[in-house]
């Protein structure tokens, strides 16, 4: 049997997300891998290089079969947090992300902001999408991408590439990018020594960390929003909400 053609969608709206990936997967042929922002990204890229181990919460919504799959191409937005999608495609072309440098990638955007656009062309997109999207273009487009994968530069060109700043907002923006409640990461963080987000089950959150994401129950309903410190008033709540609603079993925190 044919292995299906697996997208990466990329994308800080739940709603975008679910819409792109049953437009996407009713075609046929084609299967769909979710992330709420570059980091989310790279964490679940890194979870399917290592045998494909579930990851649960804001970072991804649906999981595909252990072990089997293959990230085809990589669909993804521009704004969000904490990782931006120029931040996210420049980490993958510099070598910084556990995917090859060279994967398809096509941008998915409600902005038409030159210098946005530019930064995305310098990094070797493969593809530009703009919102919203129909299924036929989305495959028209995924199927280009594929088929023209295009050179690139040294790790290094890219690496050394600025990435403009995010002060524009459209209605695509989430609430994260509208009210910057999280601390952007930028690729070369990912090289360097700043402290990134570790992700763990949420029955083993210590007290004095602080959440780098939204924890929510499976219905998408807020317990706790990111840049929340575990008190241990919530590590009980925790404890107690666990009896009575399923929530997601995993969150991004920073320790100490």
């Amino acid at each position: 049997m044919k292995r299906p053609v697996t997208i990466l969608i990329v994308d800080d709206q739940a709603f975008v997300r679910k819409m792109m990936g049953t437009a996407l997967t009713s075609l046929g042929g084609y299967a769909a891998l979710e992330a709420a922002d570059g980091m989310a990204a790279i964490n679940l890229i890194r979870d399917q290089a290592q045998g494909g181990g579930a990851a649960h919460g804001r970072d991804l919504l649906e999981t595909a079969a252990r072990g089997t799959n293959r990230i085809d191409c990589i669909v993804s937005d521009i704004n969000m947090l904490p990782m931006n999608g120029l931040e996210f495609v420049k980490a993958i072309r510099s070598g910084l992300a556990p995917i090859a440098r060279d994967i398809p990638i096509i941008m998915l955007t409600g902005h038409t902001e030159k210098h946005f656009l530019a930064a995305a062309i310098a990094l070797d997109v493969n593809g530009f999408l703009v919102k919203p999207v129909s299924a036929v273009t989305f495959r028209s487009r995924i199927e280009r991408a594929m088929a023209s994968p295009g050179a690139l530069k040294p790790e290094g060109e890219y690496a050394t590439l600025i990435v403009p700043e995010f002060d524009a907002k459209d209605l695509w923006s989430s609430a994260a990018a509208m009210g910057r409640a999280a601390a952007p990461i930028r690729a070369g963080d990912l090289a360097g020594g700043r402290q990134l987000p570790k992700r763990m089950d949420i029955l083993d959150l210590k007290v004095g960390s602080r959440l780098a994401e939204d924890l929510r129950t499976d219905e998408g309903v807020l317990v706790a929003p990111a840049g929340s410190k575990v008190s241990p008033s919530l590590v009980v709540a925790i404890k107690d909400l666990s009896e009575i609603v399923t929530l997601r079993s995993r969150v991004a925190v920073f320790e100490g």
